[in-house]
C-alpha cells in the first residue's frame, strides 16, 4: 500500500519525506529527482534535529503531565506561598507538550502589570504618531466643555 505522506515521520521508522509516495515496504524505488529531493529534506530534518539538541535545553519548559499536576497540586500552592513570585512555574500538559500554566497569584500581578505597560506603551506611541503638534490652553478646553475655570482655581 503506498502512502502520500506531508513531511512525515512516525517515531522509530521513517516512512516518507516531502510529498514522495513511498510503498511502506521495506524497498522502494526513487527517480533520481525524487531522491535528490528527498535527500535535501532528509538533510533539513537532519539540521532541525541538530538545532533542537544544540540549543540550552534549561530554557525549554519541563512539561508535568496533567494528571501528576493534578495530584501535587497542593505541594505547589505551598511552594507559592513560601516563595511568592520567586517560585517557578509549573508547565503542564499531554504527551510533553506544553497546554497550562499553574504560577503563583504574585507572579500574575506582576505579569500583568507588565501587560498594561506595553499597552499603554503602545497607546502612547500611536498618539505620538497622530499628534499634529496643535495644542489647547486648558482654560480653553474647560470653556468649550461647558465648565468656569474659576471654579478649579484657573484663570
Amino acid at each position: 500500500m503506498d502512502r502520500n505522506l506531508r513531511s512525515g515521520v512516525i517515531l522509530g521508522q521513517v516512512e516518507a519525506f516531502g510529498t514522495h509516495e513511498i510503498p511502506k515496504s521495506s524497498t522502494c524505488s526513487l527517480w533520481p529527482g525524487q531522491l535528490r529531493d528527498l535527500e535535501e529534506d532528509i538533510a533539513r530534518v537532519a539540521i532541525m534535529y541538530n538545532f533542537l539538541y544544540t540549543i540550552d535545553m534549561s530554557t525549554l519548559p519541563h512539561v508535568v503531565p496533567s494528571g501528576e499536576a493534578r495530584n501535587h497540586l497542593a505541594e505547589y500552592l505551598r511552594a507559592f506561598r513560601e516563595e511568592g513570585q520567586a517560585a517557578k512555574p509549573v508547565v503542564f500538559g499531554s504527551h510533553r507538550r506544553p497546554e497550562g500554566v499553574i504560577l503563583s497569584y504574585e507572579m500574575y500581578l506582576r505579569l500583568m502589570d507588565t501587560v498594561d505597560d506595553v499597552a499603554i506603551a503602545q497607546e502612547v506611541n500611536e498618539r505620538i504618531a497622530e499628534d499634529t503638534g496643535k495644542r489647547v490652553e486648558l482654560e480653553d478646553a474647560m470653556r468649550n466643555l461647558g465648565f468656569d475655570p474659576k471654579e478649579f482655581g484657573l484663570k
